[in-house]
């Protein structure tokens, strides 16, 4: 999309907005509102989730609890749907040697599965499950158990020296999550396919795609080194303190692309710049932008507009449902510094022609945006790159004061602050 179709929308943006009757642009001044639980009375913790290598056909679950000392004691069993879900429910306390447990609950997978790289029916032995693990549950929480996860276990045994740990198990999670881009406990990955329970269902979320073709990339090295086994264990060698090694994760770049341009890819996506998968085993940073400037004291900043453009290979996450209008997704983009209750809507621009990224961002506020830190931005960054603040850089900024009047003296603060 053009840089001048930005501005189109940015315009019809603060128009609509401006028909909400706040100062700047409309922005209404409302609480989050989070979610209750589900209102049950059972004091039960209930998981449930899919196993996937691709989509488990049938199989077990099993779920454990994980003591200090690593010792495992079977809770519940249960059977795996034909679509790879489970559900399991275990008590919130469970008497083990005379006392209540808490800590570590690990879930085990095996079972057949539809493999995405072939097309054949395989499976996964009862001696070599995969496994996910997640530190104190409690009400409802999804747990998916796919190869990601068994990185993440793999990764918590070694870091707690073989005990499992909540401190090591919710480290690796998080670091797995951020290498393969998609929150790998709390993200159920679905069919690779356009049926119903994969990617033609409109209920699939871009995080599930995502999820779902980061296993296929897996699949696809599999059929090269001759098992998901040997895989895995190479991909847990290329990790280390957080990081995947460079040529560990340009192979699982080069894997996903082979797979999106291969026969057997039937989700209809061919193309990486239509996920969050193409900076695959990079690092994520944090953009703090900031306004500055000398202002009257009296002036309000009612809200700011800019054009961001992206580090070359940067990229953000978001929704790529609609290729023409890219939203970004939840938590990308959030107010920050002194001022939280900052509105912010933005569009984003994916890389194309030789061009970097953009974004445009809107934000506003009822009352005055500080010279200070506004906004923080989650920036994807490819393997082996390390791209400096300067590297990011602003056109098109335009402030206004509470009436909604252009305003002078204020622009984005330079260097930004990338951590």
């Amino acid at each position: 999309m053009k840089i001048r179709d930005a501005k189109l929308i940015l315009t019809l943006l603060l128009m609509t907005l401006a028909l909400g009757g706040c100062s700047f642009g409309g922005f209404d001044d409302k609480s989050t509102i989070s979610a209750g639980g589900d209102g049950s009375s059972s004091t039960d913790t209930k998981l449930t989730g899919v196993a996937s290598k691709g989509l488990f056909t049938s199989g077990t679950v099993e779920v454990y609890s994980v003591d200090g000392q690593g010792n495992k004691t079977l809770l519940r069993r249960s059977t795996i749907g034909a679509f790879g879900n489970y559900s399991v429910r275990i008590p919130t306390t469970k008497a083990v040697s005379g006392s209540s447990y808490t800590g570590v609950v690990m879930v085990q997978a095996y079972g057949s599965y539809l493999d995405e790289a072939t097309g054949q029916t395989l499976s996964i032995g009862s001696d070599a499950p995969l496994r996910a693990a997640l530190a104190n549950p409690s009400g409802t929480p999804t747990v998916a158990v796919t190869p990601l996860t068994e990185l993440a276990v793999r990764q918590a045994l070694q870091a707690s020296g073989g005990t499992l740990t909540a401190t090591a198990v919710n480290s690796a999670n998080s670091q797995i999550s951020e290498l393969f881009r998609v929150d790998i406990i709390a993200t159920d990955p679905v069919r690779a396919d356009r049926s119903d329970a994969g990617f033609g269902n409109q209920g699939t979320t871009q995080e599930q795609k995502d999820y779902s073709l980061a296993l296929a990339a897996i699949s696809w090295l599999a059929k090269g080194s001759g098992s998901v086994a040997a895989t895995l264990q190479d991909l847990n060698g290329s990790i280390a303190s957080g990081s995947m090694a460079t040529e560990a994760a340009v192979s699982l770049g080069t894997a996903l692309k082979e797979f999106l341009a291969s026969e057997v890819n039937l989700t209809g996506v061919t193309d990486s710049t239509l996920t969050n998968l193409g900076t695959l085993g990079g690092s994520t940073k944090k953009l703090k932008i900031s306004l500055a400037g000398k202002l009257d004291p009296a002036t309000a900043v009612g809200g700011v507009s800019f054009m961001l453009h992206l580090p070359v290979g940067v990229t953000l996450k978001g929704d790529f449902k609609n290729p023409d209008v890219v939203e970004l997704l939840d938590g990308v983009l959030a107010a920050s510094g002194a001022n939280t209750s900052t509105q912010v809507q933005a569009r984003y621009f994916p890389a194309d022609s030789g061009n970097s990224a953009t974004v445009y961002i809107v934000a506003g506020t009822t009352g005055s945006l500080p010279l200070a830190e506004i906004l923080t931005l989650l920036c994807d960054i490819p393997p082996g790159a390390a791209p400096l603040p300067g590297d990011f850089w602003v056109s098109e900024f335009v402030a206004k004061d509470g009436n909604g009047a252009p305003l002078s003296g204020v622009g984005i603060a330079v260097p930004f602050t990338l951590e």
